[in-house]
């Protein structure tokens, strides 16, 4: 049987968190929001992922042709996205519009979101092409009984 204390070391829960900053990184950016997060006691904090330019970066539509920095972020201290947002935003100087902060579930949620709608979307233009080729097949199949009227009176 373990003792209170070996339970208790071993139950510590991370709350896992997707950081997207949209635009240029000063240097040192990745050790200023280490430091910053120590204060929710950041058990790891992954390397920037730079996404390529985009026209409209989904997360901040309202910024145009700019690239996102994703960085995956575990806190064994609990706190919430929006609290973490604006504790980033002060402490690293960032516009809150230039970040947003995700828990995993909420990441979860949204890809399971736009799968659905891409699913949607493609099942949409499907019907659609489906429903062109039926009308011109049925336009085809009028056009050529009229031909063959006009050809079977002549």
């Amino acid at each position: 049987m373990s003792t209170f204390k070996e339970y208790l070391s071993e139950s510590v829960k991370t709350y896992e968190f997707k950081i997207k900053i949209a635009g240029d990184l000063p240097e040192g950016f990745d050790k200023a929001m280490k430091t910053a997060l120590m204060k929710y006691d950041c058990a790891s904090i992954s390397k920037g992922k730079r996404i390529p330019i985009q026209e409209s970066p989904l997360d901040f539509p309202e910024m145009k042709n700019t690239h996102v920095t994703i960085f995956d972020v575990a806190c064994r201290y609990p706190v919430s996205t929006q609290t973490l947002t604006e504790y980033l935003a002060d402490q690293l100087m960032i516009a809150r519009g230039g970040i947003r902060v995700r828990s995993a579930r909420e990441e979860e949620i949204i890809e399971d979101i736009n799968k659905r709608e891409n699913d949607r979307l493609n099942e949409l233009k499907l019907t659609f092409v489906k429903d062109k080729i039926e009308n011109c097949l049925e336009n085809k199949r009028m056009t050529i009984r009229k031909i063959n009227e006009v050809t079977k009176k002549s």
